[in-house]
């Protein structure tokens, strides 16, 4: 009789047994996917907190800066200034130069958040002005031929640059193809959280983990003009696994981006009859 008691007893203990770690199990993996999700909400923060910061400093400037020399934590765009080649293309935010403070410059997993923007081709948004379309009309009746220096906007005697004219330069940007949707062509910038895993980001200290990812479009999103958002792979899957993928990107296209800057076209009024192709100089002012 004892011996059938003590057999219960230790079926009984063992099933608890089983039920605790059960439980802890759960506990755990709910606990990690609300860890996960919080990561996830705050990196989405900062990405949007860097995507206003831009969006003002081209508002106010014109241009879009340069990203950061990432191997630097100066924070201070590569050059600083406008410039129609960036000396880092493959950099970080530069947050000292759009105004963000150093922390929003990170990922939630301590990785500095890549910055890729259309430079160094014609049409280069980060020369003077070349962001803006304030000096291009939408009035047909006011439009005169001819852009600016660099392909830029630019007012002639009354008359001022066709939007439509501006928009050709830009036909070919940086490309991005959002969860399988159709490629977009005229992305102007773009914003990269290299995920959990950080393969190819860079650290505070200025040093880049390696390896590089495995993954093609991840690769892709790490050095070049072909960036790709898509569903993050299950958290299984090695990070050096070609299947892996857990980057997090935002970009705006560029008539979005104008827009966003305020920066847009305006329908210029004619300009006034005879006053044309008067310019304003010495020997006008006096006749």
């Amino acid at each position: 009789m004892m011996r059938s008691q003590r057999g219960v007893s230790l079926f009984l203990v063992a099933v608890m047994l089983v039920l605790i770690v059960g439980a802890i199990i759960a506990f755990t993996g709910l606990f990690g996917h609300k860890r996960v999700t919080a990561q996830s909400a705050d990196t989405a923060a900062h990405l949007a907190a860097a995507q206003f910061a831009l969006e003002q400093y081209a508002g106010a400037s014109g241009n879009l800066p340069c990203p950061a020399n990432p191997a630097l934590d100066t924070g201070d765009a590569d050059p600083i200034g406008p410039t129609p080649t960036c000396n880092s293309p493959a950099g970080t935010v530069p947050w000292r130069t759009i105004g963000l403070s150093r922390d929003q410059a990170f990922d939630a997993w301590g990785w500095k958040i890549s910055y890729r923007v259309y430079t160094g081709a014609a049409g280069s948004l980060t020369q003077a002005n070349a962001a803006s379309m304030v000096q291009c009309t939408t009035n047909a009746a006011s439009w005169s031929p001819g852009l600016g220096a660099g392909n830029t906007c630019r007012e002639l005697n009354g008359r001022h640059t066709k939007d439509s004219e501006y928009l050709a330069t830009r036909a070919l940007m940086l490309k991005v193809t959002d969860f399988g949707a159709p490629t977009k062509n005229d992305v102007a910038y773009v914003l990269i959280s290299h995920g959990v895993s950080g393969l190819g980001a860079w650290t505070s200290a200025g040093v880049q983990k390696m390896p590089l990812p495995a993954n093609a479009h991840e690769l892709s999103n790490e050095n070049a003009t072909d960036f790709f958002a898509e569903a993050a792979s299950d958290p299984s899957v090695d990070a050096t696994n070609p299947t892996h993928f857990d980057d997090v990107i935002v970009y705006r296209e560029l008539l979005d981006f104008i827009v966003h800057a305020n920066l847009a076209a305006r329908a210029w009024p004619d300009p006034a009859p005879g006053l044309a192709d008067v310019v304003a100089n010495s020997a006008t002012v006096a006749a």
